[in-house]
């Protein structure tokens, strides 16, 4: 699994630049992976999902789905059901539990990283790769 927030780190470490310590990001250099080497793991084992002004709707970790909206909880076997017919939230408790929980884990990672809107402290700076 990758994400459009996996762009930036892997052009920084293409273009031999390294990104601030103190930045904080949400993407990983997925070059390994882009050019092919072998046995190279994903650099992501689990996806967040948001809707309307950045409201957390689900979360995929592996191959298990679970999306919560407008009261409704969905659960999906994306290794089983590729085209998510089969709400399986009913019949795996402990699943939508597990999940729900690192969803409210989240939540909380997120409150305590996020930067005030149109801060400038929350832009990335590369640092001169000739450093």
């Amino acid at each position: 699994m990758t994400t459009i927030m996996d762009v930036y780190p892997t052009f920084a470490g293409l273009a031999g630049a390294r990104v601030s310590a103190k930045q904080v990001l949400d993407g990983k250099d997925i070059w390994p992976l882009l050019s092919g080497k072998p046995d190279v793991e994903p650099p992501h084992n689990e996806f967040f999902y948001f809707v309307r002004h950045g409201v957390l709707a689900g979360v995929r970790q592996g191959q298990w789905k679970l999306l919560k909206q407008n009261g409704q909880i969905e659960l999906y076997d994306l290794g089983a059901d590729v085209e998510e017919s089969r709400n399986l939230a009913t019949q795996k408790p402990q699943t939508v539990k597990r999940l729900s929980t690192r969803m409210k884990q989240f939540e909380l990672e997120i409150e305590a990283t996020k930067r005030p809107p149109g801060s400038l402290s929350h832009r990335p700076r590369l640092l001169d790769p000739r450093r």
